[in-house]
């Protein structure tokens, strides 16, 4: 049986405001081919399809294509990530059903749904489906979690919680099948791609590869954004990572994972990258260097620019002038180092005159320009004498 292993679309994702959905659509139909052109049994989608729990109707009409198209080319299994509305795809089961989509957006039994029997491929597959488990969601699924206090006991009792539900869903495989596992999770010894809500990836999330059991033929991960084994775990587990960067700190290859398997043997894995995501990348220099930046960096990028060093009045206006639309941030890693190193001192500052305390701001911050100086005197001196 050949598998298409995709996550963590997060459709609807912007850039410091700027829309995203036509890369989404690019990567989404590029995804599609892959499926259709490696001629694919079964396709997983480990979870955040959406970006967020309300997405807006562009996005859904992406994310509905897209798994329509994909289960005209093979049956569809598509968790709840943590970013994802579990009501909302829970609503709409019966009627994803028709379409060869197999959604769950919470966690369920496996006599109630949670694990999913299918003919593929000319093979017998079992796929054990586990969305995503808050915290809170966990003490639903063990009561016994509910005596936990501390936030290391706490940690310990989601993995043990995890672990029971892993165990009930597995809990009738066996080796006349293929065996598969879907869920959206945090692996120990996974590591972040960058983009992921933090919240959701602390150590108190943390589950061992030692709660999957060895019946598992393959274990398909969504939640971290950088594809990976995690460290510590076996062949047959895998993140296939975010299919296009999220965030200026995701500069890993994006991929979706494509998996061949054959029973009693490991599996074999291609990861295949994913085109039609403009590049987020960074450009680091000082002020004068902006147009050669600009020109060294390729036209269909979105730019994070840090300025080193003293920041010029209107450098934002130069910045944007040399980089056009493809610039969404700049930033000086110099400013914000003094900003967070300078300690308040409140009482000593009483009763100074205005003038004198900008002209501090304005050493702290590196700013050297004198007419800026100047000129906030100027207006100083308007405002004192109109107002006596």
């Amino acid at each position: 049986m050949r598998l298409l292993h995709t996550s963590d679309w997060h459709v609807g994702r912007a850039v410091y405001g700027r829309p995203r959905a036509a890369e989404h659509h690019a990567v989404l139909t590029n995804i599609v081919a892959t499926a259709r052109d490696r001629e694919v049994d079964l396709i997983v989608v480990a979870g955040d399809q959406f970006d967020g729990p309300n997405p807006n109707p562009t996005s859904e009409r992406l994310v509905i294509d897209a798994l329509c198209d994909l289960a005209d080319v093979a049956p569809v299994v598509a968790i709840a990530g943590n970013h994802d509305s579990p009501k909302r795809l829970n609503a709409i089961r019966q009627l994803w059903g028709r379409t060869g989509v197999h959604a769950l957006g919470t966690y369920r039994p496996a006599d109630d749904g949670g694990l999913i029997r299918l003919t593929v491929g000319g093979d017998d597959v079992a796929i054990a489906a586990l969305p995503w488990v808050s915290q809170r969601r966990g003490i639903d699924i063990d009561e016994a979690a509910k005596t936990k206090t501390s936030a290391a006991d706490y940690g310990l009792g989601y993995a043990e919680m995890m672990g029971g539900a892993i165990a009930g869903l597995c809990e009738d495989m066996d080796s006349s099948t293929l065996n598969v596992f879907v869920a959206h999770l945090s692996m120990m010894g996974a590591s972040l791609g960058g983009g992921e809500r933090d919240a959701h990836c602390t150590i108190n999330y943390h589950v061992p590869a030692s709660k999957f059991p060895p019946v598992l033929d393959y274990v398909a991960l969504g939640h971290f954004h950088r594809p990976q084994v995690p460290q510590g775990s076996g062949p047959a587990i895998h993140y296939s990572g975010s299919p296009m960067p999220l965030d200026f700190a995701e500069d890993h290859t994006h991929t979706v994972k494509v998996v061949d398997m054959v029973a009693g043997l490991p599996p074999k894995i291609e990861e295949v990258p994913v085109t039609g995501y403009r590049p987020m990348v960074t450009r680091q220099g000082p002020a004068e260097a902006i147009g050669t930046m600009a020109a060294e960096t390729p036209k269909d990028a979105w730019v994070r620019l840090r300025i080193d060093g003293e920041v010029p009045p209107g450098t934002r206006d130069v910045a944007a002038e040399a980089f056009g639309d493809r610039l969404v941030l700049v930033e000086a890693p110099d400013r914000v180092t003094r900003r967070t190193a300078r300690t308040s001192d409140g009482p000593a500052r009483l009763g100074r005159p205005l003038p004198e305390l900008f002209g501090e701001y304005l050493d702290e911050e590196g700013i050297t320009h004198q007419g800026i100086r100047d000129g906030f005197e100027t207006i100083h001196e308007e405002v004192m004498d109109a107002t006596g």
